[in-house]
């Protein structure tokens, strides 16, 4: 998969769409044929949108009154209709149920005559096998549930439930233990906080005496521990018990309003440095498309949080207020960066890509762009400017479109993604103490190829000495390849006040964005670069994505991998979208973005948080725990951010389409954790 170069005619990109309707020919393209094809595209249009709106109406449909039920015996047309489900089916359309914290609330009352059949594969956990009775085939219906800490008590009246993991293995409950005061089916456990519960709710057998319906309610009472195994659930999340898994350590932090995109960004930003983290577990988060006042519209806004340990829980509190774009539609919060080393000396740097203003000509200027840097004021608990904002030179240029600080965030580096016809730049500044501004360091660096995109993502070391450029539409010309990607490495010389090239030029394959994100560790020895659009060679897998690990050499000069390229599993997955390292470099994050049919429809899926720790005995990038799964389209994973103390490795990752308790699309952040042997 390294050597071999393919090209992928598949684009999900609007940019591919736009370039293929160039191929139909003038001739062809009458008004005749217009009419036709036009014709045919809202037929099929009719068909992708009516049909699977009719099924999900079907599999919903619920009726409130089971008198009306029984008074109805007529055969239903789908009565006999099998639906046969495995274990990639999406359950994203489960409907998703809560319950009340004291009392039983009814869930669902739906007459079984409306269901359809599902063949059902459930496997089992622990060898526990089904009973020899339990059919393949049962009139039912899924649900899911997502464990809040609490006991959980469920109650199933005239009919079966069964209880199954995320990934639909029975946990082994006793799915008729009787309940002889209500005559009724219950089931009671522990459920762990974030842990995602399928419930399958059938009858015992094909040909039910009662095929009317059934009734179905839950409720969350707290639990007293037990005697066997892990400390018992409590509604809050704790981080007290060690697990070779990642825990989601508080609840996520939801943005205001509906698309704010927190924790993300704009389908035409898709940046990944919405989020950052620094070791003293102060976290950054943008919502570039928030509204914070009403003639603020899409000016966007940031917030600075902090995770404290509270005795044996996590409390995330906000530092100083929220900060807010001046200007509608100018997207402040795109991309975030915050100082790593200090808790006493906070400073935080916003990129606003969209910003535009007049020219002394009185003319719009439109996406010159703007950066703000802004330092915390403990006593006052207040945000106040870090020197002047800075603005780009030029019109189109998307100044700020990535920002990244240094250590003690003395230093600067801007990118602009289209400078210059896209070729792209990075401008690199430093604090000046005696008059409170930031100044320009060496000379920009800009790229060398129109549409490469150079600065669409950077990474400063430490020391603010090192720079790392990612230009992920580079095309490598003398190989007659297109998107090929690179990655350049400087450092500054202090008495030529010049940036150098470090080292060797990386470039990826054809067709894989290589270096669409990047990464240094601390000291700049070695980085990270995800190329998300790579798939196999042979081509039966496009666009998985890939991730890879390259050491500085002292003696030869050059960046040499590290261990073997992490790739996506699947078609479309896209993992590379974003990756970060932890200090010492050990340690990397990386986020898969999952798919869409086309631009103007919704994210499928797919999207997901895999994170691994090198080995050095065997030289490779071992899995640390298991992927977190992004729910159905809110890609988790767009944005992330990764600290290491002492063993605790702690992760924060933005889902910019997350629905919050509401199920209104607001964005979020999450906040997990999980123990290092390292």
């Amino acid at each position: 998969m390294d050597d071999e170069v393919h090209s992928i005619a598949l684009s999900t990109d609007l940019e591919g769409i736009v370039q293929k309707q160039s191929i139909i020919s003038k001739p062809f393209w009458n008004k005749r044929n217009k009419i036709i094809v036009s014709t045919c595209i809202s037929l099929i249009l009719i068909v992708i949108i009516a049909v699977p709106s009719a099924l999900l109406r079907k599999d919903l449909s619920t009726n409130t009154s089971l008198q009306n039920n029984n008074n109805n015996n007529a055969p239903h047309p789908n009565r006999e209709k099998t639906i046969i489900y495995n274990h990639d089916m999406d359950t994203s359309s489960f409907p998703q149920i809560k319950c009340n914290q004291d009392s039983h609330k009814i869930i669902d009352e739906i007459d079984m005559s409306l269901s359809v059949k599902y063949q059902v594969p459930f496997c089992s956990t622990n060898n526990i096998d089904f009973p020899q009775d339990t059919p393949t085939t049962t009139k039912g219906k899924w649900y899911t549930y997502v464990g809040t800490g609490s006991c959980l008590d469920i109650r199933i009246c005239t009919a079966r439930i069964r209880l199954l993991d995320k990934d639909r293995c029975w946990l082994g409950k006793q799915d008729t233990t009787t309940n002889t005061n209500s005559g009724c089916n219950v089931i009671q456990m522990e459920s762990e906080y974030g842990e995602t519960y399928h419930l399958y709710v059938d009858f015992e057998d094909d040909n039910p005496v009662n095929t009317y319906g059934f009734v179905f309610s839950l409720a969350c009472p707290d639990c007293e521990p037990t005697a066997v195994g892990i400390l018992a659930p409590t509604i809050a999340p704790t981080i007290s018990v060690i697990s070779n898994d990642w825990k989601e350590i508080t609840n996520p932090f939801y943005g205001t309003n509906n698309g704010d995109y927190t924790g993300g960004s704009l389908d035409d930003h898709l940046s990944n440095s919405a989020v950052d983290m620094n070791q003293e577990n102060i976290v950054i988060v943008g919502s570039e498309n928030a509204s914070p006042k009403p003639d603020l519209e899409n000016a966007g806004m940031v917030q600075i949080l902090q995770l404290k340990q509270d005795s044996d829980r996590v409390a995330l509190t906000q530092l100083g207020p929220n900060l807010i774009g001046d200007y509608a539609e100018h997207h402040f919060g795109t991309s975030v960066s915050i100082s790593s080393n200090s808790e006493n000396n906070i400073i935080v740097a916003v990129g606003s890509p969209d910003f535009g203003i007049e020219n002394d000509k009185g003319l719009f200027q439109s996406k010159i762009g703007h950066v703000r840097v802004f330092q915390y004021i403990d006593n006052t608990q207040d945000w106040l400017p870090f020197g002047s904002d800075l603005i780009g030179d030029s019109p189109e240029e998307e100044f700020g479109f990535d920002v990244s600080l240094n250590g003690d965030g003395s230093i600067l580096a801007v990118g602009s993604r289209s400078y210059q016809q896209k070729k792209g730049c990075v401008q690199i500044y430093q604090y000046n103490v005696n008059i409170q501004e930031w100044e320009s360091i060496g000379s920009k660096i800009v790229g060398d190829q129109t549409d490469s995109s150079d600065g669409r993502s950077i990474s400063l070391d430490d020391s603010g000495s090192i720079v790392a450029i990612g230009g992920p539409h580079y095309d490598d010309i003398d190989s007659f390849e297109v998107d090929n990607g690179r990655v350049r490495i400087y450092e500054y010389n202090s008495e030529l006040d010049s940036w150098n090239l470090k080292g060797n030029v990386l470039i990826g394959i054809a067709d894989s964005l290589f270096g669409f994100s990047v990464h240094l560790s601390q000291n700049g020895t070695r980085i990270a670069i995800g190329a998300r659009w790579e798939g196999s060679n042979d081509k039966s897998i496009v666009r998985s994505g890939s991730v890879r690990i390259y050491q500085h050499n002292v003696f030869s000069g050059t960046w040499d991998r590290v261990g073997e390229p992490i790739f996506g599993d699947s078609s479309l997955e896209q993992l590379g979208v974003s990756v970060k390292l932890s200090a010492d470099g050990n340690i990397v994050a990386a986020g898969a973005l999952g798919s869409r049919p086309a631009p103007f429809l919704p994210w499928n899926g797919g999207n997901y948080v895999s994170v691994y720790q090198y080995d050095e005995t065997g030289s490779v990038w071992s899995p640390m725990g298991k992927s977190i799964q992004g729910e159905s389209g809110d890609r988790l994973g767009e944005s992330l951010a990764v600290s290491q103390n002492e063993g605790q490795v702690r992760l924060v990752v933005g889902a910019a389409l997350a629905l919050d308790e509401n199920d209104i699309k607001t964005g979020c952040i999450r906040f997990f954790e999980m123990q290092s042997d390292k």
